[in-house]
């Protein structure tokens, strides 16, 4: 009987479990994709073009906001994620200006006193002490990095190909957290 018990626990516990990881929240909704290959894209198939697609936004990749550690800002969509090293990241983009959203951080990480701003870097980071290139480059800490959509960055076009061209012109501002899942 207390064998049976201890089973019915532990199974309640494993579903109690799976339904919390099921109810987090993605850190922000997916943007609007682009139904048809383009740019650097446009030599791909249909089929292809779906595939990739699949590959690189599949929902269930979408990280929580507590995976993350820092709220997305408001107005925000998914556009990807990624690993350096030990540290995972998650790109987001707005259509609010690069200093709305870095407002945002500054008022939220405000309030959270492991997270510091570096002025040298533009970037806000969870560690102590001051941040310099070999700490920047170890790809150790989390770090929140703000800026603005350019089409003059050569790294744009590959970026958002996959973007709804209406959604693509209006994007202002790229955020890229880097954060520890492990």
């Amino acid at each position: 009987m207390k064998t049976m018990i201890r089973f019915f626990v532990v199974v309640l516990l494993i579903l109690g479990m799976n339904s919390l990881v099921f109810a987090l929240e993605p850190i922000a909704p997916m943007i609007k994709v682009s139904d048809k290959p383009s740019g650097i894209f446009e030599e791909l198939t249909q089929e292809q073009w779906n595939q990739l697609l699949e590959t690189m936004l599949a929902e269930e990749r979408i990280p929580s906001k507590e995976e993350v550690g820092v709220p997305a800002p408001p107005e925000s969509y998914y556009m990807g994620v990624g690993s350096i090293q030990d540290m995972d990241y998650v790109n987001l983009v707005s259509m609010e200006s690069p200093e709305k959203i870095m407002s945002f951080y500054m008022d939220m990480l405000g309030e959270m006193p492991e997270w510091q701003w570096s002025e040298e870097f533009n970037i806000f980071y969870k560690a102590d002490g001051e941040m310099n290139i070999e700490r920047l480059m170890s790809f150790s800490i989390p770090v929140i990095e703000v800026k603005e959509v350019s089409d003059d960055d050569p790294f744009a076009e590959l970026m958002f190909a996959h973007v709804d061209a209406e959604v693509r012109a209006g994007l202002k501002t790229l955020v890229q957290i880097t954060y520890s899942s492990r």
